[in-house]
């Protein structure tokens, strides 16, 4: 690489690819730590992240405890376990739904959709089948 671009990725404070722990210290000034796969490293240690933002989807019970630990969950997806569990009040976290969360549910009346949820196309087709 050229001197004249050597220092390029030092001048982020975010990692705009997924990190590795062998290309994490061409980011010397990363503040916000961005986790785009489920694999994506941590970096628990690294006391220099101030921030976490998971930018792949997560269900409700698993981004409440990502959160606990300081996460920032973008794509929170309620999944029929989560409906078992909240009894079909939709927290305003969501985002989107998963397959088949509604399927075979004859019991639902009513369901008032969070803001969150900005592109009704998010809704899979199979999430209210019969």
């Amino acid at each position: 690489v050229s001197k004249k671009y050597s220092q390029n990725l030092s001048k982020f404070f975010y990692n705009p690819i997924s990190l590795t722990s062998t290309i994490r210290h061409f980011f010397e000034n990363l503040q916000t730590l961005n986790l785009y796969d489920e694999g994506d490293e941590l970096f628990e240690n690294d006391p220099y992240i101030q921030k976490r933002i998971l930018w792949f989807p997560v269900d409700y019970s698993k981004s409440m405890k990502m959160r606990c630990k300081g996460f920032i969950c973008k794509r929170v997806t309620y999944t029929s376990n989560d409906k078992t569990h909240l009894r079909y009040k939709l927290p305003p976290t969501i985002t989107e739904f998963d397959d088949d969360c509604f399927r075979n549910d004859f019991k639902l009346e009513k369901l008032e959709i969070p803001e969150n949820v900005k592109n009704m196309m998010q809704i899979d087709k199979n999430s209210f089948s019969a």
